[in-house]
């Protein structure tokens, strides 16, 4: 078997959140690869402020240095991949490009020998765990306690909250020189969100939080120290830039696990928070990280020292196949405007019900593009 095509678009997707007027806006680049045989395979990559990029990379440099390679042949493709474009693993938007082409060969592969990609990897869950991320910033303390009932209300057992992003006028008017005054206010203030949400949901709901490497590390202990009380399952990111050595720092001082990694672009930055001693949960995200084949690296990484991965960063139908293959899967991400655009964009997904989703047993990863969505939400 041989690739006869490569091809990637990008869309972007507006979504509805409950009780928002504005909708959340998803990018998302698709790849299509295509063989001389029967099969055609799918990836995707978030791609988050590099789809254009990623789109033109996998179009005029991936694309023809791959036409003729088998693409059974998922480990010589990827570390060609990397010789060739990207010797010095820098990542950015030569990991969101790979992953997509990666993620398609995979599905490829699974087609080829009629099982699901999860079971080409060893098959070892039936469901895995998933908790739901709705708790956006533009919500009010009020709309952020209604909606956290309303998904206990549907079967949700998790739930994660976005913290550390300063709201309201402050947030409008804010200026560099005022950012520690604002940070600082906002720790207190998400504090308080927090512990609304924990009250309201009671104590057998598992929450998360997540910064989005928004706080310095003095903000990240004060924060921490304010919502520890509260059973926090993980707070994701919770530091610029995830600054290993700031992460490790935090852990001393915090009982609550870090979660880090979705958005990096190599097993090797893994490698850096586990050995820094920077994370308890490695997020590796198969749809950033460099695809199914880099995900595997990190995910056995994260094993040899007795760490459990779980998932971050959205595209949840992907990364579900990882998480019930490998023996230390964990939690899947379903974010309310990233699950509802996958549900848009492609058929046949799984269902997330009563917090656990099944992992797909069709060929491949299991679902395929919905046609007319594709053309209507095109970039």
């Amino acid at each position: 078997m041989k690739i006869n095509a490569v091809s990637a678009d990008c869309y972007t997707v507006p979504v509805k959140l409950p009780l928002l007027d504005e909708p959340h806006t998803q990018t998302v680049v698709i790849v299509r690869v295509e063989t001389d045989g029967d099969h055609v395979g799918y990836g995707l990559a978030g791609a988050p402020g590099m789809a254009i990029a990623t789109r033109e990379f996998v179009n005029q440099q991936v694309a023809p240095a791959i036409i003729g390679m088998d693409p059974l042949r998922h480990e010589n493709i990827w570390s060609f991949l990397l010789e060739k474009f990207n010797r010095r693993a820098l990542g950015g938007v030569w990991s969101m490009g790979v992953s997509a082409v990666d993620l398609a060969l995979w599905d490829i592969k699974g087609k080829q020998h009629g099982v699901s990609v999860a079971e080409l990897l060893g098959g070892r869950f039936e469901a895995v765990p998933a908790y739901v991320t709705f708790g956006v910033p533009e919500y009010s303390r009020e709309e952020l306690v209604q909606v956290a009932r309303q998904m206990v209300g549907q079967g949700h057992k998790t739930l994660k909250i976005v913290v550390g992003v300063p709201r309201g006028e402050k947030a409008l008017q804010h200026k560099e020189a005022s950012r520690p005054r604002v940070m600082w206010e906002q720790a207190e203030e998400d504090a308080e969100r927090v512990r609304l949400v924990r009250e309201a949901v009671g104590p057998e709901i598992g929450l998360m939080l997540d910064a989005n490497c928004l706080f310095t590390l003095a903000e990240a202990k004060y924060f921490a120290s304010l919502v520890e009380p509260l059973a926090i399952t993980w707070i994701e990111e919770p530091i610029r830039r995830n600054d290993a050595l700031a992460m490790a720092e935090l852990r001393k001082h915090t009982s609550i696990p870090i979660a880090a990694g979705q958005n990096m672009g190599s097993v090797w930055n893994h490698r850096d928070l586990i050995v820094q001693q920077a994370v308890d949960i490695p997020q590796p995200n198969v749809c950033h990280v460099g695809g199914m084949t880099e995900a595997l690296r990190v995910a056995n990484v994260a094993q040899a020292f007795n760490l459990d991965i779980g998932h971050g960063g959205r595209w949840p139908y992907h990364n579900v196949h990882l998480h019930g293959a490998m023996p230390n899967g964990g939690f899947v991400e379903f974010h309310l405007a990233a699950w509802e655009t996958m549900n848009i964009l492609f058929e046949n997904v799984p269902v997330n019900q009563n917090g656990y989703v099944p992992v797909p047993r069709l060929p491949g990863f299991g679902f395929e593009p919905r046609r007319e969505a594709l053309d209507e939400y095109r970039c």
